[in-house]
């Protein structure tokens, strides 16, 4: 059995470094946080799920959402895991460790095994599976003689079934639905269909077929086009590497769902080794840097800094360096979704220690001050190796 633990040194010395600022997260902004990409990625396998097995698409979406942090909790992307589903007894694949609720016989906490997955997409079938319990009797199982479209009795039921122990979960569940309208793909006859996500709408019941309407998306520097289509004549260009990580020039006009086709690269995938700046059908302007794998912490090479440029985004700094944009915040001490002053220096490697940190152009809005989870889930597991567990 293979076993992939949680931490690489890199990775802890920029997690340490963390502790030591304060780091704003867009936790309500779907545009920063990826929610909306996150749900137009997966909504497809949603359907299909509820279609093959009965449990409701907004249920699995939301309980996917919460569990993974919208694909952005460390063990969605190291482990394609995103329900949190430990490995169990049966369990003969790759496995997951990393700090969570189990505790030895002295009360400590121990590292729980969790499962991994290929893709996601197994996770979201593994999910129905472990409802169903592989088709034996379940306490689940008086679940499924509800109905697809009562997703409140769903998240109730839930609960009642031991799946989560918070006694607020059928609430952060229903307030996940009806807040990204989630309970619309409850009626959606095949998971083969065109979605649209208007940023506001006031459906109270999902139509029978899917709109055709491109819905409009707007950014702060920019509005693009977001088609609900792909383009079946796409091919991939030819890649090159930046940073250590591969990558395509876009020729314009696709999309990302485009090139995960093309490709065969998971569309969640693409969205989130491009740091959820590129939403899965948003038209894509030419010779747009994308990354087809997973971007760096740092810079390889001797350049140290950057000097912003007019306009430019700490985004567009992250691609094109290769640096994981959340990196580039931490080692810079500047909250999330901020931006530079034009003329200030932004370091690509190393951290911070002292000086005076880059003047910002635009603070983040956000009133939410918090550690990232990914740091606080690698500290904890760095002092539970130095207590022995």
């Amino acid at each position: 059995m293979i076993i992939i633990k949680q931490v690489f040194m890199s990775r802890i010395i920029l997690a340490l470094f963390a502790l030591t600022i304060s780091f704003s997260v867009f936790a309500n902004n779907d545009k920063k946080n990826g929610t909306t990409a996150y749900v137009d990625a997966y909504v497809e396998i949603a359907i299909s799920e509820m279609k093959r097995t009965g449990i409701p698409a907004s249920i699995k979406l939301a309980q996917a959402i919460l569990e993974s942090n919208a694909g952005r909790s460390e063990m969605a992307m190291m482990a394609n895991n995103h329900f949190g589903i430990k490995c169990g007894n049966d369990w003969r694949g790759t496995s997951y460790y990393k700090i969570d609720d189990d505790k030895d016989h002295r009360g400590k906490l121990i590292e729980s095994c969790f499962r991994v997955y290929k893709d996601a997409t197994e996770s979201f079938i593994a999910h129905s599976n472990f409802l169903q319990n592989n088709g034996r009797t379940s306490r689940y199982d008086f679940l499924f003689d509800y109905k697809t479209t009562d997703y409140k009795k769903w998240a109730k039921g839930l609960r009642k079934a031991g799946y989560a122990t918070d006694p607020n979960y059928p609430q952060k569940l229903i307030n996940l639905i009806e807040k990204y309208e989630l309970y619309r793909y409850d009626s959606m006859g095949s998971p083969d269909f065109n979605h649209n996500f208007a940023e506001s709408t006031n459906q109270e019941k999902p139509t029978d077929k899917p709109t055709t309407d491109k819905p409009r998306v707007s950014r702060e520097d920019r509005t693009k086009d977001v088609i609900a289509s792909s383009s079946s004549n796409f091919k991939m260009p030819r890649s090159k590497f930046i940073n250590e990580a591969k990558t395509i020039s876009a020729k314009g006009g696709e999309t990302l769902n485009d090139i995960s086709n093309a490709s065969g690269i998971p569309l969640a995938s693409l969205v989130a080794f491009n740091d959820n700046q590129i939403e899965p059908y948003e038209v894509i302007p030419a010779k747009s840097t994308i990354y087809l794998e997973k971007k760096r912490l740092s810079l390889k090479g001797k350049k140290k800094f950057h000097q912003v440029r007019d306009g430019e985004t700490m985004g567009e700094i992250a691609q094109k360096y290769g640096i994981e944009l959340e990196a580039l915040y931490i080692r810079n001490r500047i909250p999330f979704g901020s931006e530079v002053k034009t003329g200030e220096k932004v370091m690509l490697k190393g951290l911070l220690r002292t000086g005076k940190k880059p003047e910002l152009s635009k603070k983040s809005k956000s009133g939410v001050v918090e550690k990232s989870r990914f740091v606080e889930e690698t500290v904890e597991y760095i002092f539970s190796k130095k207590n022995g567990n």
